[in-house]
Protein backbone atom coordinates (compact mmCIF):
# COMPACT_ATOMS: atom_id res chain seq x y z
CA UNK A 1 0.00 0.00 0.00
CA UNK A 2 2.73 2.66 0.61
CA UNK A 3 4.19 1.54 -2.45
CA UNK A 4 1.05 3.19 -4.22
CA UNK A 5 0.83 5.68 -2.36
CA UNK A 6 4.04 6.98 -2.99
CA UNK A 7 3.70 6.66 -6.93
CA UNK A 8 0.52 8.59 -6.55
CA UNK A 9 2.79 11.21 -4.80
CA UNK A 10 5.49 10.81 -7.51
CA UNK A 11 2.61 11.53 -10.09
CA UNK A 12 1.27 14.58 -8.21
CA UNK A 13 4.80 16.65 -8.47
CA UNK A 14 5.33 15.54 -11.75
CA UNK A 15 2.31 16.96 -13.08
CA UNK A 16 2.16 19.93 -10.82
CA UNK A 17 5.87 21.19 -11.76
CA UNK A 18 4.49 20.34 -15.41
CA UNK A 19 1.53 23.00 -14.95
CA UNK A 20 3.67 25.03 -12.97
CA UNK A 21 5.84 25.13 -15.95
CA UNK A 22 3.21 26.02 -18.56
CA UNK A 23 1.65 28.45 -15.93
CA UNK A 24 3.10 31.75 -18.06
CA UNK A 25 1.81 32.23 -21.46
CA UNK A 26 2.76 35.87 -21.52
CA UNK A 27 4.89 38.91 -20.03
CA UNK A 28 2.60 41.04 -18.75
CA UNK A 29 3.61 44.59 -20.76
CA UNK A 30 3.68 46.88 -17.73
CA UNK A 31 7.23 47.41 -17.43
CA UNK A 32 6.92 46.67 -13.09
CA UNK A 33 4.52 43.58 -13.55
CA UNK A 34 7.20 42.51 -16.22
CA UNK A 35 9.90 42.41 -13.46
CA UNK A 36 7.42 40.10 -11.40
CA UNK A 37 6.47 37.40 -14.22
CA UNK A 38 10.30 37.29 -15.49
CA UNK A 39 10.87 36.51 -11.75
CA UNK A 40 8.21 34.24 -11.38
CA UNK A 41 9.47 32.26 -14.37
CA UNK A 42 12.93 31.88 -13.14
CA UNK A 43 11.68 30.89 -9.44
CA UNK A 44 10.04 27.53 -11.57
CA UNK A 45 13.33 26.55 -12.37
CA UNK A 46 15.83 27.64 -9.50
CA UNK A 47 14.70 29.99 -7.38
CA UNK A 48 18.18 30.74 -5.86
CA UNK A 49 19.65 31.62 -8.85
CA UNK A 50 16.57 33.84 -9.84
CA UNK A 51 17.04 36.26 -7.16
CA UNK A 52 21.11 36.93 -8.24
CA UNK A 53 19.74 37.23 -12.19
CA UNK A 54 16.90 39.62 -11.18
CA UNK A 55 18.95 41.91 -8.61
CA UNK A 56 21.60 42.31 -11.54
CA UNK A 57 19.01 43.09 -13.82
CA UNK A 58 16.15 44.98 -12.61
CA UNK A 59 17.86 48.48 -12.09
CA UNK A 60 19.56 47.87 -15.49
CA UNK A 61 15.77 47.44 -17.04
CA UNK A 62 14.28 50.52 -15.22
CA UNK A 63 17.07 52.72 -15.20
CA UNK A 64 18.97 51.93 -18.51
CA UNK A 65 16.22 51.61 -21.16
CA UNK A 66 13.69 54.13 -21.85
CA UNK A 67 10.05 53.34 -21.89
CA UNK A 68 9.45 52.09 -25.80
CA UNK A 69 12.81 50.29 -25.40
CA UNK A 70 11.25 48.76 -22.17
CA UNK A 71 8.57 47.47 -24.12
CA UNK A 72 10.68 46.69 -27.37
CA UNK A 73 12.03 43.85 -24.75
CA UNK A 74 9.17 42.96 -23.19
CA UNK A 75 7.63 42.10 -26.97
CA UNK A 76 10.60 40.08 -27.24
CA UNK A 77 10.20 38.48 -24.35
CA UNK A 78 6.91 37.21 -25.34
CA UNK A 79 8.23 35.71 -28.44
CA UNK A 80 10.51 34.25 -26.96
CA UNK A 81 8.19 32.64 -24.51
CA UNK A 82 6.05 31.82 -27.50
CA UNK A 83 9.01 30.01 -29.81
CA UNK A 84 9.03 27.71 -26.14
CA UNK A 85 12.74 29.34 -25.14
CA UNK A 86 13.74 28.18 -21.72
CA UNK A 87 14.51 30.03 -18.06
CA UNK A 88 17.67 28.42 -18.11
CA UNK A 89 19.96 29.07 -20.63
CA UNK A 90 17.92 31.49 -22.83
CA UNK A 91 16.37 33.96 -20.76
CA UNK A 92 19.31 34.41 -18.67
CA UNK A 93 21.31 34.84 -21.38
CA UNK A 94 18.81 37.41 -23.09
CA UNK A 95 18.96 39.36 -19.53
CA UNK A 96 22.87 39.35 -19.86
CA UNK A 97 22.86 40.44 -23.97
CA UNK A 98 20.78 43.47 -22.28
CA UNK A 99 23.14 44.04 -19.23
CA UNK A 100 25.77 43.96 -21.37
CA UNK A 101 24.64 46.14 -23.86
CA UNK A 102 23.61 48.59 -20.70
CA UNK A 103 26.98 48.60 -20.00
CA UNK A 104 28.77 49.21 -23.74
CA UNK A 105 28.31 52.77 -24.65
CA UNK A 106 26.35 52.25 -27.74
CA UNK A 107 23.81 54.11 -28.79
CA UNK A 108 20.15 53.63 -29.15
CA UNK A 109 19.83 52.82 -33.21
CA UNK A 110 22.46 49.90 -32.08
CA UNK A 111 20.19 48.52 -29.62
CA UNK A 112 17.29 48.94 -32.31
CA UNK A 113 19.05 47.01 -35.12
CA UNK A 114 20.09 44.27 -32.78
CA UNK A 115 16.55 43.69 -31.02
CA UNK A 116 15.29 43.72 -34.91
CA UNK A 117 17.79 41.26 -36.35
CA UNK A 118 17.08 39.20 -33.08
CA UNK A 119 13.45 39.21 -33.40
CA UNK A 120 13.70 38.03 -37.56
CA UNK A 121 15.84 35.47 -35.86
CA UNK A 122 13.24 33.81 -33.93
CA UNK A 123 10.85 33.37 -36.52
CA UNK A 124 13.46 31.61 -39.28
CA UNK A 125 15.96 29.76 -36.58
CA UNK A 126 16.22 27.35 -33.96
CA UNK A 127 16.13 27.41 -30.13
CA UNK A 128 19.60 26.57 -30.14
CA UNK A 129 20.43 28.55 -32.71
CA UNK A 130 19.05 31.67 -31.28
CA UNK A 131 20.99 30.69 -27.75
CA UNK A 132 23.97 30.64 -29.99
CA UNK A 133 23.56 33.85 -31.52
CA UNK A 134 22.72 35.50 -27.71
CA UNK A 135 26.04 34.56 -26.79
CA UNK A 136 27.87 36.02 -28.94
CA UNK A 137 25.96 38.81 -28.90
CA UNK A 138 26.71 39.08 -25.16
CA UNK A 139 30.55 38.96 -25.81
CA UNK A 140 29.82 42.05 -28.87
CA UNK A 141 28.42 44.26 -26.03
CA UNK A 142 30.78 43.11 -23.42
CA UNK A 143 34.26 43.47 -25.28
CA UNK A 144 33.64 43.82 -28.73
CA UNK A 145 34.60 39.79 -29.23
CA UNK A 146 33.29 38.32 -31.83
CA UNK A 147 34.01 34.28 -30.71
CA UNK A 148 35.77 32.65 -27.13
CA UNK A 149 36.57 29.50 -26.63
CA UNK A 150 39.18 28.02 -24.22
CA UNK A 151 41.70 27.73 -26.95
CA UNK A 152 41.07 30.85 -28.99
CA UNK A 153 39.80 34.33 -29.32
CA UNK A 154 38.91 36.70 -31.71
CA UNK A 155 38.07 40.53 -31.06
CA UNK A 156 37.42 43.91 -32.78
CA UNK A 157 39.72 46.31 -31.97
CA UNK A 158 36.30 48.82 -31.30
CA UNK A 159 32.26 48.84 -31.18
CA UNK A 160 31.44 50.49 -34.85
CA UNK A 161 29.20 48.06 -35.48
CA UNK A 162 25.36 47.22 -36.33
CA UNK A 163 23.38 44.45 -36.93
CA UNK A 164 20.90 43.35 -39.42
CA UNK A 165 19.32 40.31 -41.05
CA UNK A 166 19.49 38.49 -44.59
CA UNK A 167 18.18 34.64 -43.69
CA UNK A 168 20.81 35.02 -40.34
CA UNK A 169 21.53 37.46 -38.38
CA UNK A 170 24.86 39.57 -39.52
CA UNK A 171 26.86 42.29 -37.66
CA UNK A 172 28.23 44.68 -40.04
CA UNK A 173 32.14 46.58 -38.87
CA UNK A 174 32.66 49.75 -40.43
CA UNK A 175 36.28 49.70 -39.61
CA UNK A 176 38.67 48.02 -37.24
CA UNK A 177 41.75 45.76 -36.17
CA UNK A 178 40.97 41.97 -35.94
CA UNK A 179 42.58 40.41 -33.12
CA UNK A 180 43.27 36.64 -32.62
CA UNK A 181 44.61 35.00 -29.35
CA UNK A 182 44.95 31.41 -29.30
CA UNK A 183 47.99 29.59 -26.84
CA UNK A 184 51.25 30.71 -27.38
CA UNK A 185 49.98 32.07 -30.84
CA UNK A 186 48.60 35.50 -31.88
CA UNK A 187 47.47 37.28 -35.27
CA UNK A 188 46.32 41.14 -35.89
CA UNK A 189 44.58 42.05 -39.32
CA UNK A 190 44.62 45.77 -39.72
CA UNK A 191 41.91 47.77 -41.99
CA UNK A 192 39.21 45.65 -42.07
CA UNK A 193 35.67 46.13 -42.63
CA UNK A 194 33.37 43.83 -43.34
CA UNK A 195 30.36 41.07 -42.71
CA UNK A 196 30.07 38.65 -39.86
CA UNK A 197 27.39 35.69 -39.28
CA UNK A 198 28.11 35.06 -35.83
CA UNK A 199 25.98 31.61 -36.43
CA UNK A 200 28.31 30.42 -38.89
CA UNK A 201 31.25 31.72 -37.36
CA UNK A 202 31.99 33.46 -40.52
CA UNK A 203 33.24 36.81 -41.20
CA UNK A 204 33.09 38.70 -44.84
CA UNK A 205 36.02 41.02 -45.18
CA UNK A 206 36.40 43.89 -48.07
CA UNK A 207 39.45 46.27 -47.82
CA UNK A 208 42.83 46.09 -47.91
CA UNK A 209 43.61 44.38 -44.73
CA UNK A 210 47.86 43.65 -43.38
CA UNK A 211 48.11 40.35 -41.57
CA UNK A 212 51.12 40.25 -38.75
CA UNK A 213 52.09 37.48 -36.36
CA UNK A 214 50.51 34.89 -38.31
CA UNK A 215 51.82 31.30 -36.86
CA UNK A 216 50.00 28.14 -36.22
CA UNK A 217 46.57 27.48 -36.22
CA UNK A 218 45.02 30.47 -35.00
CA UNK A 219 41.90 30.03 -37.39
CA UNK A 220 39.48 27.51 -37.08
CA UNK A 221 40.40 25.49 -40.46
CA UNK A 222 42.73 22.31 -40.87
CA UNK A 223 45.13 24.53 -43.36
CA UNK A 224 47.76 26.65 -41.07
CA UNK A 225 47.02 29.99 -39.94
CA UNK A 226 49.88 31.30 -42.95
CA UNK A 227 48.37 29.23 -45.58
CA UNK A 228 44.73 31.05 -44.90
CA UNK A 229 46.55 34.79 -44.55
CA UNK A 230 47.89 33.97 -48.06
CA UNK A 231 44.31 32.82 -48.95
CA UNK A 232 42.63 35.84 -48.25
CA UNK A 233 44.69 38.09 -49.42
CA UNK A 234 44.59 36.07 -52.98
CA UNK A 235 40.98 35.05 -53.13
CA UNK A 236 37.84 37.57 -53.92
CA UNK A 237 34.51 35.97 -53.36
CA UNK A 238 30.90 37.55 -53.30
CA UNK A 239 31.85 40.62 -55.39
CA UNK A 240 34.84 41.77 -54.02
CA UNK A 241 34.37 39.94 -50.26
CA UNK A 242 37.09 38.27 -48.64
CA UNK A 243 36.04 34.75 -46.89
CA UNK A 244 37.33 33.24 -44.15
CA UNK A 245 36.13 31.63 -40.57
CA UNK A 246 36.78 33.01 -37.30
Amino acid sequence: MSKYFASIILVFIFLTSTLRAQTLKSFNTDPSSYLLDLKSFFEETNKKEAEKIMEEFKPVFLGKFNAQQQQTIITTSNLMLKKRMKAFPDFVTYTSVLNAFASSGQEAATFTSWNSSFEKAIAKLSVRKLGDFLEISQLLFRNNTLYESSAVAWSASNNKFSFGFDSLPKVTFSGMTLRCLGKGDSSVIEGTKGVYYPNNLLFLAMGDSKFYSCRNKCFRSKCSCKTLCYQFKRFRILNGFCCFYI
